[in-house]
């Protein structure tokens, strides 16, 4: 009884047992179907006894192959360092565990693949070698994975250790091409001036090569114009049967037959395609296009930082003229790390001005984690072991947030090879820097998506209607909530900028397509204006049914108030605030269309200080610009709320009056404007007084358009100025000829220097002791095709007057000053050249500075230059010019006054002045024969003159009598018709030819 209870309890065992190893096998083959891992068993001759795993039939080819065999048997090679079969028998001979041991294989399922193997020795209980058991793992994906790591790094370094723009990119392509079994490579260029694809650089590993392989590519033709436009990567299997292979036949001889191509990008704009071509078929290789995605965005970012590096070095003399304008970042660094210089694209976007940049250091902006990132570079820069540098790093923008640059940096040196200040050069790569992070990270486009919004998220159901409103802001996520759940947007308080939007709106979501920046406003109880900006995409579920749409809302309030401000800005002017010409043309329209429309009248008033321009060259730009709103408020405080000011630039502005009856409410507005505008003024603490000139046309049904009307105020108030100023004039149709003939005058006289018109003739002064020739005047002429010769007296008046002798005295300045350098350099005797100075040149404050450039450029002595002033120039300003005459004292100059006895200089005053020479006006000569008044003059000019030590000029000498009266009372020279009339610069050499070669006596 008992030994079969104990039986049955042993046999009870038993079958427990026998069920845990059941359990055991079943659990380990659900193990082994879950992995793409292998099991195996091997004997103590290392045949292969076991073979277990997901991939492994019982029945396959794989089980076929390997049952019985040993491992070098089925053949392979071993891969890595130290790796041999050898080796690996050696292992197992001494019944040693051994693990990743690697080698490759054929596999008759696979093809072609990469294993890693590990296992350990089995013993049995007596310890006798019964051979091995471990496990197998396909490793050919990492080992893929580790290759295509490795080229991405070395493509890395090659791009980076370099800055040979086209040997680069051989090395680049040579490397892609060894390490993929690629036989050629080749890089085309964008050149978007002929909209082309242009061959640049290739690589070939075969000494077969055609030149028409290097094929020009419009976009969309052939496979690199496919893949320009298209803007994604080609995968030709076979070039023999794809149609877009621009020429198959070519690519047969040169056994090109696959091919892959790919864009290559920089800041989201493709600037190239980059190919490769293999001798075998390949089929597409999904991990080998990820990553060549990146090395296209890194050869790319390469390329276009090359062309940068290259520019920059050739540009680098006309930096200072160029820089301010640049599209990439330039500064200039100091020996002591301090930077100098920052252009305008530096300022943008880093957030700071220039003044705040200079001064400071880089590390003041580096991101903390990288300001160590170019330190021992910048240091081997300026020790001069490397030209350049090449780096990338995060600045900090001003107002806290990260900004990806990549940079360059050079040093300038000096002849002797020192260094004189850093060149560095920057580029925001934000963008591709996001790119590459998003590649990196799938879950990176929502983080995105989220980013975009700085007010909130929102969700709505298939009808539109809102179910869900999301902010970081408390509060504006109730109001939301509370204004938009369960309503849609057009049943909300929110309008839309432009009323079409609304139905561009529901066209997107009626087509289940994305929208992106609807901007909407909505009205706020003081009166004001939030505008958001919507962006949104549909929803689908699992199925593929539409489910609603999910988006963002951002506060754009700032950037529609800037963008009001600027329209505004493009519509005043900026010192006065007050509308500008174009905004001014925009309501002169508006007023004649309501005058047509409803037959109304309103006039036209074209204001012109009087004496603003001396106010403006005496107390300098900012005290003219204090008169300018002087002037301004006194006109406001005039006129009525609907009537309009405007400026025009300078001292003109304009009045629009609406709403007349008769001229006489025109006239006395007019007189209101002459008596305020008069009034005295103090500016920067002097007392200033300037007076108005006004033109004033009435809009008249019959015709007037906005330029008639300008053009016909304009000339009435020329007409006021010649009438004396301080005065107003209407136009009429009577309105003088002379006026618009002078209007023409000056429209051509504006012309007159670009169309080669204008001359220069000289006129010879003669010594009386000697009769030679002792020095010559410049005097300007004007040949006009259609007016012929122009007076003088006629031109120069005008252009004083509209602005235009500065422009001209600089022309003529350059011209006489070039003429006497080839005088010079033809070996004639050496003349003192005299040029008339105008009001506007003497007063103007950058005429030294230009006068000293011209000297320097031209390589002019200033003892061979005189220049002439008349008295009135001298007494309507004497501060400003005395200290004019005496900085032209100082540079050598001499200095001559013209029309003497004409003004009214005292002895005292022109002691004061800088005088060389005065010149007795020819007034004076003409009639001194006969008027003993005149002839009293003269000799009394004459006098003052040998007793102050100046060199006295008679001016108009005509005849011998003239000639003889002013000999006999010492006069040192002359000039007149009565020795020559001005001449061509060419006459005038020859005179002074004919005076070097006539004997002396």
């Amino acid at each position: 009884m008992v030994k079969r209870q104990d039986d049955s309890r042993k046999g009870q065992a038993m079958k427990d047992i026998e069920q845990t190893l059941r359990e055991c096998e079943e659990r380990f083959r659900d193990l082994v179907a879950f992995t793409s891992e292998y099991f195996w068993e091997q004997d103590e001759q290392f045949r292969f006894t076991m073979i277990t795993g997901s991939n492994v039939d019982s029945n396959g080819p794989r089980m076929k192959i390997m049952a019985g065999k040993t491992r070098w048997e089925i053949g392979g090679t071993p891969v890595g360092d130290g790796g041999s079969w050898e080796n690996h028998k050696h292992h197992l001979a001494a019944h040693k565990s051994f693990a990743d041991f690697r080698y490759s294989r054929r596999d008759p399922v696979a093809g072609p693949i990469t294993l890693s193997t590990s296992g350990k020795p089995v013993f049995d209980p007596q310890g006798n070698f019964m051979g091995y058991r471990g496990i197998t793992r396909d490793i050919t994906k990492v080992i893929r994975e580790e290759r295509l790591l490795e080229l991405s790094k070395k493509v890395h370094q090659i791009l980076t250790g370099t800055d040979d723009l086209k040997q680069t990119l051989q090395t680049a392509m040579q490397a892609i091409c060894n390490v993929e079994g690629w036989i050629a490579g080749q890089f085309w260029k964008v050149d978007a001036e002929r909209d082309v694809l242009q061959f640049e650089v290739g690589w070939y590993a075969q000494t077969l090569f055609l030149p028409e392989s290097r094929t020009v590519f419009s976009r969309g033709v052939g496979f690199a114009g496919w893949v320009w436009q298209n803007a994604q990567p080609l995968w030709i299997p076979d070039t023999s049967v794809d149609p877009r292979v621009f020429n198959p036949s070519l690519m047969k001889r040169m056994n090109w037959n696959a091919a892959f191509l790919m864009p290559v990008t920089s800041a989201g704009e493709i600037i190239g395609v980059l190919g490769f071509f293999a001798e075998k078929i390949h089929e597409p290789d999904p991990p080998l296009l990820q990553v060549m995605s990146l090395l296209g965005a890194e050869i790319g970012h390469f390329h276009q930082h090359s062309v940068m590096v290259a520019k920059l070095r050739e540009s680098e003399d006309l930096f200072h003229s160029t820089v301010d304008h640049a599209a990439i970042c330039i500064v200039h660094v100091g020996q002591d790390d301090r930077i100098t210089k920052a252009n305008q694209a530096t300022c943008a976007l880093l957030g700071y001005t220039e003044a705040e940049l200079i001064g400071m250091t880089f590390r003041n902006f580096t991101h903390p984690d990288d300001k160590e990132v170019t330190t021992a570079l910048r240091d081997q820069v300026w020790a001069g072991k490397i030209d350049f540098f090449r780096s990338e790093k995060r600045y900090l923008h001003k107002d806290g947030h990260a900004i990806w640059v990549s940079i360059s940096s050079s040093i300038k040196r000096d002849s002797a090879g020192n260094p004189k200040y850093a060149i560095v050069a920057f580029e925001d790569i934000t963008a591709r820097k996001q790119a590459e992070q998003a590649v990196q990270d799938s879950e990176e486009r929502f983080r995105s998506l989220i980013e975009l919004t700085s007010d909130g998220y929102w969700e709505k159901d298939t009808e539109y209607r809102f179910t869900r409103f999301d902010s970081k802001n408390e509060a504006l996520q109730q109001s939301l909530r509370d204004r938009f759940i369960g309503k849609r947007s057009w049943e909300t308080d929110m309008k839309m900028v432009d009323d079409l939007d609304w139905d561009r709106l529901k066209e997107a979501m009626d087509s289940r397509a994305s929208f992106r920046d609807i901007v909407s406003f909505t009205p706020l109880p003081d009166g004001s204006r939030r505008y958001t900006s919507i962006s949104g995409q549909p929803i689908f579920d699992a199925d593929g049914r539409f489910t609603g749409y999910r988006g963002l809302s951002r506060d754009v309030t700032p950037e529609k108030q800037a963008e009001e401000r600027i329209r505004h800005l493009a519509t005043h002017d900026r010192l006065t605030n007050l509308p500008n010409r174009e905004m001014l043309s925009q309501l002169m329209n508006r007023a004649i269309q309501t005058s047509r429309r409803y037959r109304r009248r309103f006039a036209v008033m074209f204001i012109d200080l009087d004496g603003f321009k001396q106010i403006n060259d005496t107390l300098g730009h900012k005290g003219g610009d204090e008169l300018l709103i002087e002037v301004t408020e006194r006109l406001q405080r005039i006129l009525r709320a609907s009537d309009v000011i405007a400026r025009l630039g300078g001292d003109e502005f304009v009045v629009l009056v609406h709403e007349i009856r008769e001229e006489n409410q025109v006239a006395v507005i007019a007189n209101h404007i002459l008596a305020s505008v008069r009034q005295p003024y103090l500016i920067q603490g002097k007392e200033c007084a300037v007076s108005a000139s006004i033109g004033i046309c009435i809009y008249s049904s019959k015709s007037q358009d906005e330029q008639t009307m300008m053009k016909h105020a304009d000339t009435a108030m020329y007409l006021a100025k010649e009438r004396g100023k301080n005065n107003y004039q209407f136009y009429t149709g009577d309105v003088s000829s002379e006026s618009i003939l002078r209007l023409e005058l000056e429209e051509r006289l504006r012309h007159a220097i670009a169309r080669n018109e204008l001359s220069l003739h000289y006129q010879a002064k003669v010594d009386f002791q000697t009769g030679g020739i002792t020095g010559v005047e410049a005097l300007l002429r004007w040949h006009n095709a259609e007016l012929g010769d122009v007076s003088p007296a006629k031109f120069i008046p005008i252009a004083e007057q509209r602005g235009l002798m500065i422009a001209i005295g600089k022309w003529v300045l350059q011209t006489a000053c070039a003429q006497l350098k080839t005088w010079q350099a033809q070996g004639l005797p050496p003349v003192c050249v005299a040029i008339n100075l105008s009001q506007s040149q003497i007063t103007d404050s950058g005429f030294i500075r230009e006068l000293e450039s011209i000297l320097k450029e031209i390589g002019i002595s200033p003892e061979f230059l005189e220049l002439e002033i008349t008295e009135n120039m001298i007494m309507s300003n004497t501060e400003l010019v005395v200290a004019r005459l005496a900085a032209l004292k100082q540079m050598g100059i001499r200095i001559a006054i013209a029309n003497f006895g004409t003004g009214y200089t005292s002895l005292a005053q022109l002691r004061n002045f800088s005088v060389d020479t005065i010149k007795v006006d020819k007034s004076f000569i003409h009639d001194m024969a006969s008027d003993r008044r005149d002839l009293a003059i003269t000799e009394a000019i004459i006098s003052l003159g040998r007793n102050m030590g100046l060199t006295v000029v008679a001016e108009g000498v005509e005849s011998a009598e003239q000639q003889a009266i002013l000999k006999q009372q010492s006069c040192d020279q002359m000039q007149g018709y009565f020795f020559s009339k001005p001449v061509a610069p060419d006459e005038f050499a020859a005179m002074l030819i004919r005076q070097q070669q006539a004997p002396r006596s």
